[in-house]
């Protein structure tokens, strides 16, 4: 259903940041993910902002993936013709925010399992640390629901006059 909301141009790659800043702390994990691509050279400053962060490791993820394969996730390769490029680049945004989202929250739950474990062995509990318990499918149940209430996966009936 994510991608079906992202064919309707109604699930966007700021969305989906905006839907993750709001759950999740964005800086770290953006930031780990970014410098598995790069050397340690290219090192990101601290003054930066998550939507910069969010960018970046867009376009890093991007780079890992076949146009041809985004494609065809989203059956653009039917539509190439109809669609101008600015379009397209906006459905390949899209799907490629919904997977770097994955690898996002990915990298958090492992940081979870550790902590938990951390938890476990010296009998602590984290009140933060339980409520954040927010995954995939939570942050996909969210994304539809937002595009759900703007009613763009309601039935349209074709009046003629």
């Amino acid at each position: 259903m994510a991608y079906q909301g992202v064919k309707l141009g109604t699930i966007s790659s700021q969305k989906i940041f905006s839907t993750l800043n709001k759950w999740h702390g964005l800086s770290t994990a953006l930031r780990r993910i970014i410098g598995s691509n790069n050397s340690p050279k290219a090192a990101i400053s601290e003054k930066v902002f998550k939507s910069v962060l969010w960018d970046r490791a867009l376009f890093a993820q991007s780079a890992r993936y076949n146009a041809k394969e985004i494609d065809g996730v989203l059956s653009l390769d039917e539509k190439v013709n109809s669609l101008s490029i600015e379009e397209a680049s906006y459905y390949r945004e899209a799907v490629v925010a919904l997977r770097l989202a994955k690898e996002v929250i990915k990298v958090q739950q492992d940081w979870r399992a550790n902590a938990i474990a951390h938890l476990n062995q010296t009998g602590g509990f984290s009140r933060s640390l339980a409520n954040s318990c927010t995954d995939w499918l939570c942050l996909l149940l969210e994304l539809l629901s937002m595009v759900a209430e703007i009613d763009h996966f309601q039935r349209k009936e074709n009046k003629q006059c």
